[in-house]
């Protein structure tokens, strides 16, 4: 477990260092004194470069975050459908990495042609793309414990009127009866 606790610190050090250098790239490309330049003409930063490398780091982070949990649920002792159930639940996060992907493919296009008109909104529809999965991902455990949960009352909605009004014919099971030996009453000292 040593190892799972080292992982998760240098990832979130990776997640936490990249997200303040993008910051710091950002205020160097677009200071707050500049405000009456455009934006495409400063070339303090090349920005297709730093956007790239920032979104690579990203990219391995969320390919560290997606692989972290799977020893962990190849060490536990499930039957083998519920292993793979849980591989599959944790592996869904896979679609963020191909938005992420996606948004790659969308920052290098916008910094390739000479217009730099709707290419901004493409990266950005991206952008929301990526985090608004990555936040249903990350709870599809923890919706998946509550389907589990209230399984039987969504499927007796789910089922049909007709299903509803025959009867089961389930015979009840025989029920056996332990009985416990009687504990002797031994009275207390005063």
């Amino acid at each position: 477990m040593d190892y799972l606790k080292r992982a998760v610190y240098a990832t979130v050090f990776l997640v936490g260092g990249t997200t303040v250098a993008s910051v710091f790239l950002y205020a160097k490309a677009y200071p707050h004194t500049d405000y009456w330049n455009h934006p495409f003409d400063s070339t303090r930063v090349n920005q297709l470069k730093a956007q790239t490398a920032i979104t690579c780091i990203f990219i391995i982070a969320d390919i560290i975050i997606w692989v972290l949990p799977m020893p962990l649920v190849m060490q536990l002792m499930l039957r083998p459908r519920e292993r793979a159930s849980a591989m599959c639940s944790f592996s869904v996060g896979v679609v963020g990495l191909i938005a992420t992907a996606f948004r790659l493919q969308a920052i290098r296009e916008s910094y390739a042609y000479d217009s730099k008109g709707n290419n901004g909104i493409l990266i950005n529809a991206w952008t929301i793309v990526e985090l608004n999965l990555a936040l249903i991902f990350a709870s599809v455990p923890s919706v998946r414990a509550l389907i589990m949960h209230y399984r039987s009352r969504i499927l007796d909605i789910i089922r049909s009127p007709s299903e509803k009004s025959d009867p089961p014919t389930i015979t009840a099971p025989t029920t056996t009866y332990r009985y416990l030996p009687r504990r002797k009453v031994v009275p207390e000292a005063v």
